[in-house]
């Protein structure tokens, strides 16, 4: 799978296990849009270069169509209420580190 740069970006941004919601945050509007943001991390999930999950105690699915209804319900947590729990979370794999390893590890 071809990466771009923003994609590098994302994998760097979620080295370590972070909120779908602080990932939508951050980069929904370079992506276009909620859904399209959602959209390429299932393809960076089917390319097993990250790993999505539903948080523990969730009852929210994994899917595309979820988190882009969460994300437009929620203003695309450009105010996220620090409340809420999150429903998911988004991880690079091992396979993605190699990808983007010269970003973590400039040695």
């Amino acid at each position: 799978m071809k990466l771009t740069e923003l994609d590098k970006e994302l994998l760097v941004f979620v080295a370590l296990e972070v909120p779908w919601e602080l990932v939508c945050a951050e980069f929904h509007q370079q992506y276009g849009s909620p859904e399209l943001l959602a959209r390429r991390l299932f393809d960076l999930c089917g390319a097993e270069l990250t790993s999505l999950r539903a948080a523990v105690a969730s009852d929210y699915p994994v899917s595309l169509q979820a988190l882009a209804a969460d994300a437009k319900a929620n203003a695309c947590y450009e105010r996220l209420d620090v409340t809420r729990a999150p429903r998911w979370y988004l991880v690079t794999t091992d396979e993605g580190f190699e990808r983007v390893k010269d970003r973590l590890d400039p040695d």
